[in-house]
């Protein structure tokens, strides 16, 4: 997918220069096991990745088939756990702000740090924000992120 700048350290708690540092209530939290997160918080990527992501998910017929694909982008018709109806499907989540475009993506909050990836179906508008300090939060689409969804689209 050419995604060249995108890592799983393992254990390994340091990051490559440059980057963010992360604070969680006056703690630099910067240098610690991402393996702690799982799979999806153990992922470490520039800004290029990312914005690249959306659009080369959809071409990937190797990588999913198309009836994967299509789950991605199907929402369930079910109520969240949290309140609230259903906003993800097989792995991205979605949310429409106040301009009506539903945007799909997904946010990472690991301790210090907030991130994440937005685009539009149509994939002519993407984003992607990354916040330090961050406290890690509950919200499967925190207010942060919410704020610069709307923003964007």
């Amino acid at each position: 997918m050419g995604l060249d700048a995108t890592t799983l350290p393992g254990a390994d708690p340091a990051l490559a220069a440059p980057h963010l540092r992360g604070y969680e209530n006056g703690l630099d939290l910067t240098e610690h096991s991402p393996t702690i997160h799982g799979a999806a918080g153990e992922m470490v990527s520039t800004v290029p990745d990312p914005v690249r992501f959306p659009t080369a998910l959809p071409g990937q017929r190797e990588l999913l088939g198309a009836q994967a694909r299509a789950q991605m982008f199907r929402v369930p018709d079910v109520p969240y756990a949290k309140g609230g109806p259903a906003l993800c499907g097989a792995g991205l989540d979605s949310m429409t702000p106040p301009t009506n475009v539903t945007v799909w993506g997904m946010a990472g909050v690991v301790h210090g740090y907030l991130a994440g990836i937005g685009a539009a179906r149509d994939l002519g508008h993407r984003v992607v924000s990354m916040r330090a300090p961050h406290p890690r939060g509950t919200l499967r689409v925190p207010p942060a992120v919410q704020s610069v969804l709307a923003a964007a689209f």
